[in-house]
């Protein structure tokens, strides 16, 4: 086993670091930059839409008003259907889907307790996935390689996990030194996004490769606690940032991290309280969910916004003449 090395990636950077000191520096992020379209289910309010493929194919979680669960669902890449299941007593969490439709996710009980990972195939047959010697289990990601990403529970916290029961591989993940590991989505490259915890309860993130079994922290855009949710096939992540860990996600804001540029772009749902930018596609497309100041819930999808004309000047025909306007 390859023994984890740690290397440090400024946001406004294009290339790693690897050295023992290095100053990190910090891009600013940008407030816009993407259009942002509304997502239901079969007409369904959305609670959670937390992935997708390269079909277009999306899952996430609904309000089952009848029982006070929520049912898992799969939204076709087409949107003209919409696949829902329940289990009962639990609250379902589909949270990873590949391009074969292979889906992985979590039940956890109504009740309370702890979470049962699930992987559930294009035809809809669900089988258990729960990580060797864990007390509970989250698959949080499925590339088309059948690997799954995800984080387990032990009596001394959260450990990381990537596994492949197509060829038994199951490999728990640990940052070195920290009291926590959790990993997230991962891309068809074998990078996983996650984040450590130290003792104090910060996150920091990170992005494991799991060929090299290294881990490249990223700095975070703002000062916060910060986790890797998603990444795409170039290395665009999508990031959460957390006031405090300790309160359930909330007070969230999430940021798209631009691989190529080195750059964020912070996401904004029009009119929302809190905006979970959750999956990066290749396109640099988000899907996600929003809270509203009613504490209502809705799904969308983010798409980078074409850009206008230079906000210097325009060229504009007149008959006879080109001329430079300069815009109000």
């Amino acid at each position: 086993m390859l023994e984890p090395s740690v290397c440090i990636r400024p946001f406004n950077a294009a290339t790693l670091s690897c050295a023992t000191a290095i100053s990190v520096m910090v891009a600013p992020a940008r407030a816009s930059g993407y259009d942002y379209f509304p997502v239901t289910a079969g007409n369904r309010p959305i609670r959670y839409l937390l992935d997708s493929n390269t079909l277009g194919d999306q899952v996430g979680s609904v309000p089952n008003l009848l029982t006070g669960s929520l049912d898992g669902f799969l939204l076709s890449g087409t949107g003209d259907e919409t696949a829902f299941w329940s289990t009962p007593d639990k609250l379902t969490y589909p949270t990873a889907i590949n391009d074969f439709r292979q889906v992985v996710g979590a039940n956890i009980p109504l009740t309370g307790g702890l979470p049962e990972g699930f992987e559930r195939d294009a035809s809809g047959v669900e089988t258990p996935f729960n990580f060797p010697g864990g007390l509970g289990t989250i698959p949080f990601g499925i590339n088309n390689s059948g690997v799954y990403s995800g984080f387990y529970i032990t009596p001394a916290g959260r450990r990381g996990f990537v596994s492949s029961p197509s060829v038994s591989l199951f490999r728990s993940v640990e940052f070195p030194g920290a009291a926590e590991t959790q990993l997230f989505g991962l891309n068809n490259m074998g990078q996983v996004g996650g984040a450590y915890y130290d003792q104090q309860g910060s996150a920091f993130p990170f992005i494991y490769d799991i060929d090299s079994e290294s881990f490249n922290l990223l700095a975070p855009p703002t000062p916060g606690n910060y986790v890797v949710t998603s990444l795409n096939d170039t290395g665009d992540a999508v990031i959460f940032g957390l006031r405090d860990v300790s309160e359930n996600y909330t007070d969230l804001r999430s940021f798209v991290f631009d691989a190529t540029r080195g750059t964020t772009t912070e996401l904004f749902y029009p009119g929302a309280l809190e905006t979970y930018g959750y999956d990066i596609r290749n396109d640099q497309s988000v899907i996600g969910y929003y809270r509203n100041p009613d504490d209502t819930y809705g799904g969308f999808l983010a798409a980078a916004a074409v850009p206008e004309p230079s906000s210097l000047a325009v060229l504009a025909l007149v008959p006879g003449l080109f001329w430079l306007r300069r815009r109000d």
